[in-house]
């Protein structure tokens, strides 16, 4: 598995949803395979369209528990709250190599999300962890930093 081509049709359109009683035992695989793509070449995140995977799931790497970062799943996820501030960054992105946007995200968010065992969770996400997960959510959208290139103030 490797990262598809900026001019792949797959980058720019919505992803399908994983039902609920999916057969998991087909969907890690393609999810190990997305980590390997991304720690490979230094991500901090990966969606499964960047590999060529109609599917909504994305990897991103966030902050745990005592501070520790760590690669976490997230399938199905829907932004259901956000702050009214938000902060423009400079973002990269694996689908385009040596390109460096500025973008503004919501400074923090409440995502829903099915985790890696298909339990439904909920969680706020603040500062680099919020801008990580809404880039790697507009992947699943077909939304990349290109889109969103001349948009921050």
């Amino acid at each position: 598995m490797k990262l598809v081509k900026p001019s792949n049709p797959i980058l720019h359109k919505r992803c399908k949803p994983i039902p609920k009683n999916a057969n998991m035992l087909r969907v890690y695989p393609k999810i190990d395979q997305a980590m390997v793509v991304m720690l490979n070449n230094n991500g901090l995140g990966i969606a499964a369209p960047q590999v060529g995977i109609d599917k909504q799931f994305f990897i991103a790497v966030v902050e745990g528990k005592k501070g520790k970062l760590k690669a976490q799943v997230f399938i199905n996820s829907k932004i259901i709250g956000h702050s009214e501030e938000t902060a423009v960054s400079e973002e990269r992105c694996l689908s385009y190599p040596g390109t460096k946007i500025a973008v503004e995200r919501w400074c923090e968010i409440v995502l829903e999300y099915w985790d890696i065992n298909m339990k439904l969770q909920r969680n706020m996400y603040k500062g680099l962890d919020a801008a990580i997960i809404q880039h790697e959510h507009d992947h699943l959208q077909g939304i990349t930093i290109m889109d969103k290139k001349d948009s921050a103030r």
